[in-house]
């Protein structure tokens, strides 16, 4: 504990006037009666005890630093004028230490489940396995044996084995697997005319079959492979990059039969090339005659 000085406490009106001696014992009992818990309070065998005198004691009662009862000498008992104002008193001194001694028991207790809980985790799997089969008709562990799950074969209150859980193996799961997977691919794949890239595809059917119901993906892919005017396999998209573009909303693909050429006027020079004579300048077919006089 603390005994609480003034720092103006040396040149107060009341301790002016007073001797070291007198002043020394206050300081003293002070921190006396804050070891103590005394509340201020200290009696005349233990001013003496502290090296103190009664008549330095009636010197601080005399201007006022302390007061007194009325006992005798010898019983007398003084008494820290305004303790409480400025010193803690004996029962908030004690409050706050139950209050840390609570604290540092709950902080001790965290500090000790860590610990149990460490050396649990730090079990052999042999010494975690004992204890699921001991176990086993009580309650299921905290900390079963992580081996594989169709090597366990123990059986919990319901009656349900575990190793029944994992029946089918990894076939069991991909068929699981497939429930989530949108209907209608291998239809999908049997009829688009260009098998490349499976996997790929199989992405793209799923993310296709948000935009358009599988019925409509399908019979784009019919209708293209149907179309007389399919290219040749080379140059039929991947089915990924069908899918990925909404294929299935493209027109009819263009006819094969080529065009018939447009047939453009021979110009003079490639007609006299082609029929060996020269064309007939002076006929005027279609050609407009401008005469021109002199104004």
């Amino acid at each position: 504990m603390w005994f609480k000085v003034d720092d103006g406490f040396y040149d107060h009106p009341k301790v002016l006037g007073l001797d070291m001696a007198a002043r020394g014992l206050w300081v003293s009992a002070g921190a006396y009666c804050a070891r103590h818990l005394t509340d201020g309070i200290i009696t005349g065998a233990q001013i003496r005890a502290i090296g103190g005198t009664i008549n330095q004691a009636e010197k601080l009662v005399k201007i006022g630093l302390w007061t007194r009862d009325e006992a005798p000498p010898n019983a007398r008992r003084y008494a820290f004028d305004d303790w409480r104002d400025f010193q803690p008193t004996r029962a908030e001194v004690l409050s706050k230490r139950q209050e840390a001694r609570d604290r540092m028991a709950k902080a001790r207790a965290k500090r000790a489940k860590a610990r149990e809980n460490a050396e649990k985790f730090a079990r052999t799997n042999g010494e975690r396995s004992g204890e699921v089969r001991s176990d086993a008709l009580r309650e299921r562990s905290p900390y079963p044996d992580p081996t594989r799950p169709d090597h366990i074969d123990i059986s919990i209150p319901n009656g349900i084995s575990l190793k029944s859980r994992f029946e089918g193996g990894p076939d069991h799961i991909m068929k699981s697997k497939s429930k989530l997977e949108a209907p209608g691919f291998e239809e999908f794949w049997g009829a688009y005319p260009r098998k490349v890239g499976k996997k790929t595809a199989r992405a793209k059917y799923q993310a296709a079959c948000k935009r358009a119901t599988p019925e409509a993906i399908f019979a784009g892919a019919k209708r293209l492979a149907s179309d007389p005017n399919l290219p040749e396999k080379q140059y039929i998209p991947h089915p990924a990059t069908w899918l990925n573009r909404d294929g299935w909303d493209d027109e009819p693909l263009p006819s094969k039969n080529p065009q018939q050429a447009v047939q453009t006027p021979l110009s003079g020079r490639e007609a006299w090339d082609r029929s060996g004579s020269l064309p007939d300048w002076n006929r005027h077919d279609n050609v407009q005659v401008i005469e021109h006089r002199d104004m």
